[in-house]
């Protein structure tokens, strides 16, 4: 018949569990066909239109999502929320996603203030400050997500810098 089929263990299914990024795509991807098929049978149906464009749009922003492309997924999710008529749970969904990268977005810039912060501490010769500072932010585990992964580099970076400074002037009173 030119279709793939997968073999499911019921008792797999029955016992949940978090899906995984490729059983959502999936998902979205099984709910935009059977949304292409209705319309076969209805091509001028405006709401099953809006539901395909809605599935199609969500599908995109939870890929990119996926994928840590997250400027793709806010404007995909985005255009979920901008169709009229469609599927109220994929506006929550999509609503959902923007949420998270709103949230991932706050933090960013607290991170680049801290960031800011610290490169003021080692400008006015406050390594010890600057280095707890550095390591308090390096420590939360918030920016281990990928969205963080520029600013976490600048930060080790800076840390180092911050390390190798530290033991210049020691050294330097050393030979004092």
């Amino acid at each position: 018949t030119g279709m793939i089929s997968r073999n499911t263990v019921l008792g797999y299914v029955q016992r949940g569990g978090t899906p995984t990024a490729f059983d959502r795509v999936l998902s979205s991807k099984y709910g935009a066909k059977a949304m292409e098929l209705a319309l076969e049978e209805k091509p001028e149906d405006e709401k099953a239109k809006a539901y395909l464009k809605q599935t199609k749009a969500y599908s995109n922003a939870e890929k990119a999502f996926d994928d840590n492309d997250f400027e793709n997924a806010k404007v995909e999710a985005e255009n979920v929320v901008k169709i009229k008529d469609g599927s109220e749970s994929l506006v929550a969904k999509a609503t959902e996603i923007i949420g998270i990268i709103g949230d991932f977005e706050s933090s960013l810039v607290e991170f680049q203030k801290k960031y800011d912060e610290i490169n003021i501490l080692v400008d006015t010769g406050s390594l010890d400050e600057a280095l707890e500072l550095a390591n308090s932010i390096l420590n939360n585990n918030e920016i281990n997500e990928a969205y963080f992964v520029d600013i976490k580099i600048k930060l080790e970076e800076l840390k180092k810098n911050i390390e190798i400074n530290r033991l210049q002037l020691q050294e330097q009173a050393k030979a004092e």
